[in-house]
């Protein structure tokens, strides 16, 4: 059983009986994060990164339309148009 709590400012306090990890363990953020697969990932783009040639500007766009492809597909499954996000970016320029 998980018990959540609101304390001060906002912050919430859990206290459990039990295990909250998969893994039976109290978290399952427990080794550290560059152990981790982020951490690794992390690795990678940062060795990727400093073998770019200077002003690459032909990987950046390869890199920006991946990450355009995957924003579109995503907006698809959740039912959001260009308008809509559209619609949110001009709300925030009143």
């Amino acid at each position: 059983m998980i018990r959540l709590a609101i304390q001060s400012k906002g912050r919430l306090n859990e206290e459990s009986d039990s295990p909250a990890c998969h893994r039976g363990t109290e978290s399952c953020f427990d080794i550290a994060p560059e152990q981790g697969f982020l951490g690794k990932l992390e690795k990678v783009v940062r060795k990727r990164h400093k073998e770019m040639p200077q002003g690459d500007r032909g990987r950046y766009i390869y890199e920006a339309s991946d990450l355009l492809y995957h924003l579109l597909v995503l907006n698809e499954q959740m039912g959001i148009g260009l308008e809509d996000l559209e619609k949110e970016l001009l709300s925030r320029h009143k």
